[in-house]
Order: C-alpha cells, then structure tokens, then sequence
C-alpha cells in the first residue's frame, strides 16, 4: 500500500509543477495541455483504487479534480482546433484567402478562454483542489488495507483492459458520443497501467501500448468532427465576413 500511496504523491507533485508552468507562461498550448493531463491522470489512478476507499473520500478528490480540468476544457479545446486548423492551412493553402483574419479570430478567442483560466474564481478553484490533494501527503487517503495489493492491482487491470477490449468490439464508430466515452476509458486504463503497473510483478507495457493505440484510433475518429462541428458552431456566431469565410472553408475539409 505504500507503493501505491507514493505513486499518487509523485502525481500530486506533477500537477504542482504543470500548474507553476501555467502560470508562468499560459500562452504555451503545452502547458494547457500538460496541466489537464496531469488532472486526468490522477483522476484517473483514483478511479481505480475506487473500490478500496471510502465512497465520501473518493468523491471529494474526485469533484476537485473534475472541477478544475473542466476550467481548462475550452482553452484545450481551442488549442486543439488551432493545431487542427493550422496543418490544414498548410495542407489546403489556398483553400481561402481569409486566414489570415480567421487565425487572428480564434487566437483572440484563445487569450480570452485562458484570461478565464487566470481569473479570481479559477485561481482559487486550483488553490482548494492542491490543498485538497495534498491530504494524500498526510496519508489522508483512507485507502483499505490490503495485503494482497499487487495482486489485487494485477487483477483490476487485466480486467479493466478487457472490458476495454470487449467494447471496442461492439463499438458504432459513427456514435461520436460513444467513440469519445470509451476512449476516455482508454485513457484510463493506459494511465493506470503506467503508473501501477510497475508495483506488480508483471510487465504491463503491452497493455499501456494497446490502449494508446485504442485512444489515438478513437481519437482520429473523433478529432475531425469535433472540429468541424466547432468551426460550423463559431462561424453562426460571428458578424465578420471575412471571418466567417474562412471558418466555414475549414470546416468542410
């Protein structure tokens, strides 16, 4: 169980340091992005232990966590559509004569989300979710106490990776709902092999491939879409011709 409680410590010390990096500079899409990862990762490890913690523990974690990567959603979600948007300028450059004018609309957009991000209210939401996370470095955790952890971490992931197998399987790729559920549960099962895998006597490297390989195949699904549905949604809520040109030009490729 030590193990298991210095693996969610060491997570709590990457958040620490991707939030720092945030704050330092916002404007880099690597930060956003490391910061959410970071979140979602120990969500993630919580998820799993789930069922050896108190239910009232749990969901005091998991309701900070949950709160402050949903602040960083649209910024992620406009870094993304930037990132999408700009390899199909290069790929597509004459595709309009507005890109100009439409990149410079959606990094405007970009500063605002990320001013949102560093306002009163969401400075103290991440101040509250660190202070709260840093119980686990007080042994706050009220995890079960297990003698069989390995084993029971072995378990849970083979069947976890299973499960994950058994619905791609019976996946409707054309359900965008559905292809972006389970590949958060990819995401899942990756993170927590990577970090608990290594507490169990078996090499769990092949799963963490398969699952990344499942989340980036049900990524590719959804990504395009997303998008393009973005685009569409945007280009209805802006008055600028030129702007509204360019958006709509990207978003039927």
């Amino acid at each position: 169980m030590d193990k298991i409680k210095q693996a969610l410590q060491a997570q709590v010390t990457v958040i620490e340091e991707n939030y720092r990096h945030y704050l330092n500079n916002p404007f880099e899409a690597s930060h956003a992005h490391a910061l959410r990862v970071s979140l979602r990762t120990m969500r993630a490890l919580l998820n799993f232990l789930k069922k050896s913690m108190d239910a009232d523990v749990y969901e005091s974690y998991n309701q900070q966590l949950r709160e402050s990567a949903a602040l960083l959603g649209p910024l992620r979600e406009l870094d993304v559509l930037l990132d999408w948007c700009a390899e199909s300028a290069v790929k597509e450059d004459k595709l309009t004569k507005y890109y100009y004018e439409t990149f410079a609309y959606l990094h405007t957009l970009r500063r605002r989300e990320m001013k949102k991000t560093l306002n009163k209210t969401s400075r103290k939401q991440f101040k509250q979710m660190i202070a709260i996370l840093e119980a686990i470095n007080t042994d706050q955790l009220k995890l079960k106490d297990r003698k069989d952890w390995p084993w029971y971490t072995k378990r849970r992931l083979n069947t976890k990776m299973t499960q994950l197998q058994d619905q791609l399987t019976d996946l409707n790729h054309e359900d965008y709902e559905g292809v972006h559920t389970l590949r958060k549960k990819a995401k899942k099962v990756r993170y927590a092999a990577s970090l608990f895998g290594p507490l169990t006597d078996k090499n769990f490297s092949k799963v963490i491939h398969q699952a990344k390989d499942i989340q980036n195949e049900l990524g590719a699904l959804t990504d395009s879409h997303v998008n393009q549905q973005l685009l569409i949604e945007l280009a209805a809520q802006v008055d600028d011709k030129a702007v509204k040109s360019g958006l709509l030009a990207l978003s039927k490729l």
